[in-house]
């Protein structure tokens, strides 16, 4: 830990105003942050088994409250809602970044290969309820929960702009574990096991999602492409 560790005044970032937000944060802040994450491991666990044993996907409930605290701890925490990433300052600038990039992730991922695999685009019936799944219930929440809440308050404990982002990002890779383990009926380390290159992708995503965040202090640009990313694998059928 003590070689990611570095003066605050140090840390470099994208947006000065991200920088002033996570230089405000202690020890205390990232322990909290830590405990927020065990109990969201444990929730996505528990979630999984009831899935398993009785068909019932509580994945709407659950990332609804879990970012519904971020947003509220966020609130009530030093810099306001802003610290959670809904600051109005480059919004628009955030908006844009976040179209133009997940238009060309679903060039890339979508279209293109949809087409050129000869398969036919999936009727609005399909695409529309997959739309507001993939970037309200999957990316905000998640973005909330990871980029707004415990990428910042991270640096409390880890003030190295690329250990922070390291350190969060395996908790977003070991986040997707829990649920599709219990679901499975395997191990956690089974699953580990089993699904390197899915889960090292992850982690690939969110240093790709933190980006997008610090380029302007906002959560829209993140949330924009990672909804747009993730929807464009349902375009075809």
């Amino acid at each position: 830990m003590k070689a990611c560790e570095e003066k605050q005044k140090n840390r470099p970032a994208f947006d000065r105003d991200y920088q002033e937000t996570v230089s405000e944060y202690d020890r205390g802040d990232a322990k909290k942050a830590v405990l927020f994450w065990v109990i969201l491991m444990i929730l996505y666990y528990a979630m999984g088994v009831i899935n398993r044993i009785y068909g019932v996907y509580l994945g709407l409930a659950v990332n609804g409250i879990l970012a519904l605290y971020c947003v509220l701890k966020g609130y009530r925490d030093k810099g306001g809602i802003a610290s959670v990433g809904f600051g109005k300052k480059k919004a628009k600038q955030s908006v844009i970044l976040g179209i133009l990039a997940g238009l060309v992730i679903i060039l890339i991922n979508g279209g293109a290969a949809g087409f050129l695999s000869g398969r036919e685009l999936a009727p609005l019936n399909i695409l529309i309820p997959n739309f507001f799944y993939y970037m309200v219930v999957i990316a905000l929440t998640e973005e909330i929960i990871f980029r707004g809440y415990l990428q910042t308050r991270i640096y409390g404990w880890i003030s190295r702009p690329l250990c922070a982002v390291a350190v969060t990002g395996v908790m977003f890779m070991l986040m997707h574990i829990p649920f599709q383990a219990a679901v499975t009926g395997s191990s956690l380390f089974g699953y580990l096991q089993g699904n390197r290159f899915t889960l090292g992708m992850t982690f690939i995503w969110h240093v790709v999602f933190d980006a997008l965040y610090r380029k302007y202090n906002s959560i829209l640009a993140p949330t924009l492409f990672h909804g747009l990313m993730d929807w464009s694998n349902c375009l075809f059928i």
